[in-house]
């Protein structure tokens, strides 16, 4: 029997690990163990979300706690690596961006055990975020990268993380979300604490360069102080103690127009997404949520990892800048409550897909071994594939893959690969037998880069139609 270890540690990876732990617990050939990295160890941002998901209590919990970024992946390291070497799993699986994922990524590489990163291939190209260099470890750790869509499966190509690793399996977040949205609306109480305010919009705030700082913090207050629109605002635990430590949570109490609340669970906090007119966050998670429940978004940060929201106009970058959010609420007023016919990040079966690729007997294996005992160095070869059994030859040896237009692409059906070129990496030897594809430019050799007229075009009637009859899509 195949022996999966899944790890957690925050609040966003209990609820986006909850539909891939259900659907390989209901496989028989696969048994499951769950183990929480104590991250989150708040009972409002643990415990409840555990029992609102429906999961069993975790069989482990590594305790890790607050600290700093070296303390706390110290201790989920060392932890990790013990629990490892305790259930001797084939595969050990996390998600998302978090301290808890980059280092069961790394003590699953060190121990030569497959890891899966669930999520993988989001980039904000924004390097001072911690989560964008955790994301980009623990990709480059994973044996399996299950990529939510075709744009962050692009992001890993871009990478060279071989395509045969990567996976297009649909966003878990919209299996949660919809599969959580009817006990949400049966069970909460949360509109009770609202009084008679029906019409409002919701706040979530909690990332590092927000609230971390008093000059951040006051950000936040003058942007607060600048709107008038009835604001929710469930308060994080973390940024309730800076908001207490820098003086701010009392000015922040006498805002007529602000409803603070205590960090809520998650069917409070989709009852409160699906009922608001608009959300405004510094959550990736929120911004899918946000997408997939049809509610427009506007996003208080400089960037974002989830382009695919604000491609299809549903979520606008601002920041902090009150200017830009007003310009960007004038927009989403204007703007109807309702869901797209396609999502991109999925149709909420991402979990089965996830689990379907978990439980194949190619990841019952460690960690890949490289072997160039032949020249005992490698290239890399540009190639065109000019007949379709060309590339079957060498769909092994890929790592990047060009269209006609010279955009990176993904090789999916091999029917469809014919004018497209591919780089081929490996030894000299086996190479060989391969031309160079490329044009001359200006005296110089390089390969086909430029764009189609019809790029943004093409791009944004791919976005809408990807989460039509989505299957799991394995890029080679």
């Amino acid at each position: 029997m195949a022996k999966a270890l899944l790890i957690f540690g925050t609040r966003p990876e209990i609820v986006k690990l909850a539909p891939v732990i259900k659907a390989l617990k209901a496989k028989r050939s696969t048994q499951v163990i769950v183990g929480h990295s104590g991250q989150h160890y708040d009972r409002e941002m643990s415990e409840v979300f555990i029992h609102q998901l429906g999961l069993p209590a975790p069989d482990f919990n590594l305790n890790s706690g607050s600290g700093s970024h070296a303390t706390q992946i110290a201790k989920v390291l060392v932890g990790c690596e013990r629990a490892i070497e305790q259930y001797e799993p084939d595969v050990v699986v996390a998600e998302g961006d978090t301290n808890t994922v980059v280092s069961v990524g790394l003590a699953s590489t060190k121990l030569q055990k497959g890891f899966a990163h669930v999520e993988s291939g989001l980039r904000s190209f924004d390097r001072r975020m911690p989560e964008e260099v955790n994301r980009i470890m623990a990709d480059h750790c994973a044996e399996l990268c299950c990529a939510p869509t075709k744009i962050s499966a692009a992001n890993l190509i871009r990478e060279a993380i071989p395509p045969q690793r990567i996976a297009v399996t649909g966003n878990t977040v919209v299996d949660a979300c919809l599969g959580t949205l009817p006990l949400a609306r049966r069970f909460s109480t949360i509109q009770t604490r609202l009084g008679e305010w029906d019409d409002f919009c919701l706040l979530t705030v909690h990332r590092s360069e927000n609230v971390d700082t008093k000059e951040s913090l006051g950000s936040l207050l003058r942007l607060l102080r600048g709107l008038r629109e009835r604001i929710v605002y469930p308060v994080h635990p973390r940024t309730r103690r800076r908001l207490i430590e820098h003086g701010y949570w009392k000015l922040l109490k006498k805002q007529e127009h602000v409803i603070t609340l205590p960090a809520v669970g998650y069917w409070d906090f989709l009852w409160l997404l699906s009922n608001c007119r608009f959300a405004m966050t510094d959550s990736g998670g929120v911004q899918e949520e946000a997408f997939t429940l049809g509610v427009p978004c506007i996003t208080l940060r400089e960037n974002t990892e989830r382009p695919e929201t604000v491609m299809l106009g549903r979520n606008f970058v601002t920041g902090m800048n009150l200017a830009r959010v007003k310009a960007a609420m004038s927009k989403v007023e204007k703007m109807p409550n309702s869901q797209l016919k396609e999502n991109p990040f999925g149709d909420g079966h991402a979990g089965q897909r996830i689990a379907d690729l978990l439980a194949k007997n190619n990841l019952r294996s460690k960690v890949q071994r490289a072997r160039f005992l032949s020249d005992g160095y490698t290239i890399r070869r540009l190639i065109p594939v000019t007949k379709l059994k060309e590339y079957r030859k060498v769909r092994r040896l890929m790592t990047l893959c060009y269209d006609e237009f010279g955009r990176i692409g993904l090789p999916i059906k091999p029917e469809n690969m014919e004018g497209w070129s591919v780089e081929l990496f490996g030894e000299p030897s086996v190479l060989r037998p391969y031309a160079i594809c490329a044009k001359k430019t200006s005296g110089h050799t390089q390969p086909h880069l430029l764009p189609s007229s019809n790029h943004k075009r093409t791009t944004r009637n791919n976005l809408q139609t990807a989460g039509k009859n989505q299957t799991t899509e394995r890029v080679a």
